[in-house]
């Protein structure tokens, strides 16, 4: 009879198990990913097919020095017009991060009058409309871009409070920017919250930027009064926000739907564009670079480092040994199904790696448990095909 109740009651505690593991699956943050590393440009949604003497997909070692990686180049023709990349998400977000990485190549004019990219809310024939304020219901966006002549990165944005340069404060507006630097309240910048708290740097040619922002479309409002909406970028790392208080819709249908990275050019300019890679968009923030997971953890300093991370080829597990160990990593999809183990078996104190090879893998987001003795971490990989 005992043994009968113990079994009943192990059965419950498992059904519990199973329906707490559905009911909490996997971080699934990550709405779109692109390294380049497709082969074409048909995941890309633009309507004029993205021609290489625009839009060239070249080999370039990129952000993490990878052999055989993969960029896409952007080069204006000359006089005014631009080169783009539009992808329509496979839904719609009342908050959104994008992480990519940048490259002005050696030559650009950030003197010229330029616009550039990022997250857009709003029917796709309204892209890029200007000069008119929103009224609520159409559209939203945020564009990280050089302000031409001062080249430091600040969003130039169309939403339905903006209030920096409108003509006729019921219809005709230009362009927002966060941070507003270009007068110290006169007649602009009039906001005290939205004046630099940090000046961006003077961006540079020749070297790759991380750069980062985030939109959260906040409550739908029908005033000024109570707005939660915001915006956030960060430079390698480095915050220059958040921008808050702000009337982006007034309601809850308008959602973010399209990432679009640009590059327009309004007059003359140079033939040097810029050079993008390693594109995430994502409900919670991506951060830079190779992540080192969960450092605090660390009581015999076995913490693994993975690099890179994103990856689109051989990512490695680097972990450092302060006692004799052995090392299992278990690598699940997205899903939660297992697709293969890693095993380091009985290694000395020291520095060692493990590869790891995506060969058959589709992009997307991955998850490790790695137990490194008694041990136990856990992390996720981003792969980008």
């Amino acid at each position: 009879m005992k043994l009968f109740t113990f079994l009943i009651v192990i059965s419950v505690f498992l059904v519990y198990l199973l329906q707490k593991a559905k009911a909490q699956p996997p971080d699934s943050s990550i709405v779109f990913t692109s390294g380049f590393e497709e082969g074409n440009k048909d995941i890309w949604d633009d309507y004029d097919d993205n021609a290489d003497s625009t839009n060239l997909i070249m080999e370039d070692p990129g952000p993490f020095g990878k052999t055989g990686n993969h960029i896409m180049r952007f080069r204006v023709p000359p006089g005014r017009g631009g080169a783009d990349i539009v992808k329509v998400l496979p839904g719609t977000y009342d908050r959104l991060y994008l992480r990519w990485y940048q490259k002005w190549e050696p030559g650009y004019d950030f003197n010229a009058k330029n616009h550039g990219g990022g997250l857009y809310a709003g029917p796709r024939n309204l892209l890029g409309r200007s000069n008119i304020r929103p009224n609520g219901t159409d559209l939203f966006c945020a564009y990280l871009e050089p302000l031409d002549k001062a080249g430091r990165l600040n969003f130039y944005s169309y939403y339905r409070g903006m209030y920096m340069d409108c003509v006729n404060p019921n219809g005709m507006c230009w362009g927002d920017h966060f941070p507003c630097w270009l007068d110290e309240g006169e007649h602009i910048c009039t906001k005290p919250e939205h004046r630099e708290k940090v000046l961006p740097p003077v961006m540079e040619t020749g070297r790759w930027y991380c750069l980062e922002m985030t939109i959260d479309a906040g409550t739908p409002v029908q005033s000024d009064a109570e707005t939660d909406g915001s915006m956030n970028f960060w430079i390698d790392g480095v915050e220059y926000g958040p921008f808050e208080h702000l009337w982006l819709r007034s309601t809850s249908a308008l959602k973010l739907n399209i990432l679009w990275l640009e590059l327009f050019h309004h007059e003359a300019h140079s033939i040097e564009g810029v050079m993008l890679d390693e594109i995430v968009v994502a409900t919670e923030r991506i951060g830079c670079g190779t992540n080192e997971v969960n450092p605090s953890n660390s009581k015999n300093g076995n913490n693994i480092i993975i690099s890179p991370n994103p990856f689109s080829e051989i990512s490695i597990f680097n972990y450092q040994l302060s006692i004799p160990s052995s090392l299992k990593i278990d690598i699940y999809n997205s899903l939660g199904n297992k697709i293969t183990t890693l095993v380091d078996e009985f290694q000395d104190v020291g520095q060692h790696q493990v590869e790891f090879n995506p060969e058959g893998l589709t992009q997307g987001m991955y998850f490790y448990t790695a137990k490194i003795g008694k041990k136990i971490e856990s992390g996720k990989m981003i792969l980008l095909r």
